[in-house]
């Protein structure tokens, strides 16, 4: 998992050479500062933590190598606590005082879709994200609506609901079980306690049933992977 951190925080470190380049005609002004937007703080601070510490590392490595056209490269880092009103904030920040020329991070979708939809885009600000996957970025970005400014180095929710449908149906598994990691939205939907559940008992479903319970309803409207699968049951129905 570090290693997707790892390649979001290059990707930025790659934007910010490109950056470079363009500067080149000009004295660049260092250091080079990239920002981050990760959650630090609140249910989610233990997993934006290794994020932070993974693209802090990158930068270390980057300038041991000389940096970025002779100058040294900044991680400024801002804690968006899981929710998207203050990723939005932190991304203001970043941008318009700081001034960076990428940001890198970004774990929630709805924190990635917003940030991209009221600032980056209309910035011409980069922004690589390690872990925002919601399918909603790819139509925005085929609609033409994040200025070709937004990438991620994860495959979207859709795109590993279909691999894990495939997979399914190759294994010829006559009762797939469903498991999710459900966030109660009591907090806010992208910053709340995971909590495993499970789906239903093989001896309680008929061949090829999804249960239509609380738990596959929460997954289909989230990543569409239930939906996924039965979907490709439609083609090739698991007996």
């Amino acid at each position: 998992m570090k290693a997707r951190y790892l390649s979001a925080a290059l990707g930025a470190i790659g934007l910010a050479i490109a950056s470079g380049s363009a500067m080149a005609q000009t004295a660049p002004v260092c250091p080079i500062k990239l920002g981050a937007v990760i959650p630090l703080t609140g249910p989610q601070g233990p997993i934006g933590k290794p994020i932070a510490d993974t693209a802090q590392l990158a930068i270390e490595h980057a300038n041991a190598a000389g940096g970025v056209k002779g100058c040294p490269l900044e991680l400024v880092l801002r804690d968006d606590t899981g929710q998207s009103t203050l990723g939005v904030d932190a991304a203001r920040y970043l941008v318009d005082v700081q001034k960076v020329q990428a940001i890198v991070g970004v774990v929630g979708s709805g924190i990635a879709t917003a940030i991209v939809s009221s600032v980056t885009t209309a910035a011409k600000v980069p922004m690589v994200s390690c872990c925002a996957v919601t399918p909603t970025l790819t139509r925005l970005s085929e609609e033409g609506k994040t200025g070709g400014y937004f990438f991620r180095t994860i495959p979207t929710s859709k795109t590993q609901a279909y691999a894990t449908a495939s997979e399914t149906v190759r294994r010829g598994m006559k009762k797939p079980d469903i498991s999710t990691i459900e966030r109660p939205s009591t907090i806010s939907p992208n910053s709340a306690t995971w909590r495993p559940r499970s789906v239903m008992l093989e001896s309680e479903r008929k061949p090829g049933e999804i249960a239509p319970n609380t738990a596959t309803r929460t997954m289909r409207a989230r990543n569409g992977t239930a939906l996924s699968i039965q979907r490709l049951a439609r083609i090739s129905p698991i007996r």
